[in-house]
């Protein structure tokens, strides 16, 4: 099964479900998940200070706020705040956490940055540094 997060409308049938006596399996296979994801998702998003209840409108609140902090969207933030023009993709070796060629292996974090943005990033800017 390929990772996908709960939908809103997944939350409320989840949250209308249990308290009928469902068991999570069960309600796992009725919204097409693994019941891991069920079981996480009610340990990370029950109401523990109030009541322990879960609700499907303050998890929803919970998960985009975890989204919003991802590492996923730092560089491009901190490209946002401190300028596109102060930013170079580390290409020298060798580093021992990647091979030579990683950054053409699995291109695919690239997408997140406007097409400016990417060619500072990948060249442009380590060539105003060394004037070439």
């Amino acid at each position: 099964m390929k990772y996908q997060q709960l939908t809103y409308e997944e939350r409320v049938m989840l949250s209308t479900l249990k308290p009928q006596g469902l068991s999570i399996r069960t309600i796992a296979q009725v919204l097409g998940c693994h019941y891991s994801t069920l079981y996480r998702e009610l340990d990370r998003n029950r109401c523990y200070k109030i009541d322990g209840a879960y609700r499907p409108s303050k998890a929803q609140k919970r998960t985009r706020a975890r989204r919003s902090r991802s590492r996923r969207k730092l560089i491009p933030t901190m490209m946002e705040i401190f300028g596109r023009d102060r930013f170079v993709w580390a290409s020298d070796f060798p580093h021992s956490d990647h091979t030579r060629y990683y950054i053409w292996e699995d291109r695919s974090w690239l997408v997140q940055f406007p097409v400016d943005a990417r060619r500072k990033l990948l060249g442009d800017n380590i060539s105003y540094v060394y004037r070439f």
